[in-house]
């Protein structure tokens, strides 16, 4: 009986030993310090899945009962998928659940959702489907741009510009957007999540993937323990291969590359892209050797830093490095190897960084072909040509107006999603291509010529919303500036005005002085001021709201006067009455002690 026990027992765990190994294995990327924030950690949005219709995708998500997969676009639609292989893993410190997952839809940028029991998880942009590999890929540059939420000029033209940037990719309709950091503004404090959240919002209207490398910017959060590039982007490194093309993502912190992250690269590649933030050109660069519970061991000097990036470079194919942090354009040859430097994508003038006053939102157009070669573009400008939507881009309302601004005469396709359908909407200022209804949503696309500036308007119902501003008196200097916030659900924020007054009779116009790009109104601390603002949109809706300005008062200390006395000599007589006070008290105590 007992042996048959034992037996028993035996057989019990040579059944269970592959699962038992099976959930102790690692998966062999990139590990993460905190749960995304979707719950899926592959592929992301900002390390997304590129992928052959046909071919076998990996996905990772946190630990559970997986019930299907399926693929979705607004603009494509909905594609349900076949889960070829299911397991339970770990990834770093986390409890996993690893699908392999036959992709099955027609070419374009998808949504991945898994559903589990009692739970959706959906990772945006996260799977770019391609019928075949390509011969050639047009990729966009895009680097530094700066995106904050602080209430300063800088943070608000940064966020413009982030979004004109993406309205404009998605007009010039490449295959992929390469992001080599700073995608974020430094943080000061640990809590600031919030640049990452809307920063990710707005990467969500992108209509190709996007592969991104956090920045020293970005890194200021990991500084102070805080990963939230990891809980909205993707990892911190890794690589991302598509047939013959290989994307080599390196962490260069703040000039501090951790070697240990090269073993998640491997593989050579015909045609290898390596996204770094830093040029090799910069001095400051070390590579870091650490033991496997990641404490320093030594630091290798510039040169041998260099050296070791080649070594890399021949050992994975990459023939074009592509990087940012200096905000200016260059280039350098190392061998068969090129490093390209784009100018950044945040506003740039030339108090700051010697660039012309009005040059600002740059990006670099680059085509790599499958053999190995590659051709590039000068820097481009959002001057030379932009799409800009007067509000955030978003499905919810049944109205929008976006400009389209070209320095050179041009036709362009721009698609617009309202949240209701109508065959024919009210369009100004473009020509109507296409209407298509998707679950009562509208999907348009407007052709627009332009040379100059043109304001397009399209309305599946009136826009009859006011708008909505506030104020904030912020301290600017020797003045206070007035910092406002204006936000439309329709047709999106076109005009913002401010009056000012002394007698709140008499109102005037005043022009705004232009600070980092941004309209900026202030006024003196020490004086009253009665101002009103006032908000118009694009369908003619308009709001005025006011305030007033009142001075600091400051704080005095009130003190009797008399006919023999000055202010200033009552102060005196008291100080030396204090005086006479504290000496007859040391004097008395000195006494007593005695």
């Amino acid at each position: 009986m007992r042996k048959a026990i034992l037996l028993s027992m035996l057989i019990l765990l040579l059944v269970s030993l592959p699962t038992f190994l099976e959930v102790r294995a690692q998966e062999d990327l990139p590990p993460y310090h905190v749960k995304p924030v979707n719950g899926i950690f592959y592929p992301r949005i900002g390390y997304p899945a590129l992928v052959v219709n046909g071919s076998t995708v990996k996905v990772v998500l946190e630990r559970t009962a997986v019930e299907s997969v399926w693929l979705e676009s607004i603009y494509l639609g909905k594609y349900e998928q076949v889960i070829s292989g299911q397991r339970q893993s770990k990834l770093g410190g986390f409890e996993v659940t690893v699908l392999e997952v036959k992709v099955s839809a027609p070419p374009g940028l998808y949504n991945l959702t898994v559903k589990a029991k009692g739970k959706v998880y959906t990772e945006p942009n996260s799977v770019a489907v391609f019928q075949d590999y390509p011969k050639e890929l047009k990729v966009v540059h895009w680097t530094d741009t700066h995106y904050g939420v602080r209430d300063i000029p800088k943070h608000m033209t940064n966020q413009l510009l982030f979004r004109s940037a993406i309205a404009t990719f998605n007009a010039l309709k490449p295959d992929l957007v390469l992001h080599t950091g700073d995608v974020i503004d430094a943080i000061v404090d640990k809590g600031e999540e919030e640049p990452f959240r809307r920063a990710y919002e707005d990467l969500i209207s992108l209509r190709v993937p996007i592969i991104m490398v956090q920045g020293n910017n970005d890194n200021t959060a990991l500084e102070k323990g805080a990963y939230y590039w990891e809980k909205y982007f993707g990892p911190l490194y890794g690589e991302v291969k598509f047939g013959p093309y290989g994307f080599y993502l390196v962490d260069s912190d703040t000039g501090r590359i951790v070697m240990s992250q090269f073993k998640y690269m491997s593989g050579k590649v015909d045609m290898g892209v390596g996204l770094t933030h830093y040029p090799f050109d910069d001095k400051d660069i070390r590579m870091w050797e650490v033991d496997e519970q990641g404490n320093f061991v030594k630091s290798l000097e510039y040169e041998e830093t260099v050296n070791k990036f080649l070594e890399f470079s021949k050992d994975w194919g990459v023939k074009l490095w592509l990087t940012g942090h200096w905000h200016n354009d260059g280039e350098w040859e190392y061998g068969d190897v090129k490093v390209l430097l784009t100018d950044a994508g945040q506003y740039d003038h030339g108090t700051s960084y010697g660039g012309e006053a009005d040059d600002y939102g740059h990006y670099r157009l680059v085509t790599l072909y499958e053999n190995g070669r590659f051709s590039y573009d000068e820097t481009n400008s959002l001057r030379s040509f932009n799409v800009t939507f007067l509000r955030r881009l978003s499905w919810t309302s049944s109205s929008a107006a976006f400009y389209v601004a070209s320095l050179e005469e041009r036709t362009v396709n721009v698609t617009v999603v309202l949240s209701k359908y109508v065959e024919n909407p009210n369009v100004e200022g473009a020509k109507l291509l296409s209407a298509k209804e998707v679950e009562g949503r509208g999907i348009y696309t407007l052709q627009v010529r332009v040379k100059g500036k043109k304001l397009v308007v399209i309305q599946a119902e009136p826009d009859k919303e006011k708008p909505e501003v506030s104020v904030k008196e912020v301290k600017s200097g020797d003045k206070i500036m007035l910092f406002y916030r204006a936000e439309d659900r329709g047709t999106g924020v076109k005009e913002v005005k401010f009056y000012f007054s002394k007698d709140n009779k008499t109102w005037e116009l005043v022009k705004p002085e232009l600070d980092t790009g941004w309209p900026t109104w202030k006024v003196d601390p020490e004086e009253k001021v009665y101002y009103k603002v006032e908000v118009s949109d694009a369908a003619g809706n308009k709001v005025v709201k006011y305030f007033v300005h009142k001075p600091t008062k400051p704080t005095t200390i009130m003190v009797t006067k008399t006919a023999a006395t000055s202010t200033s000599g009552a102060l005196n007589l008291t100080l030396v009455g204090l005086v006479v006070v504290v000496a007859v008290a040391l004097i008395l105590l000195f006494i007593k002690r005695r």
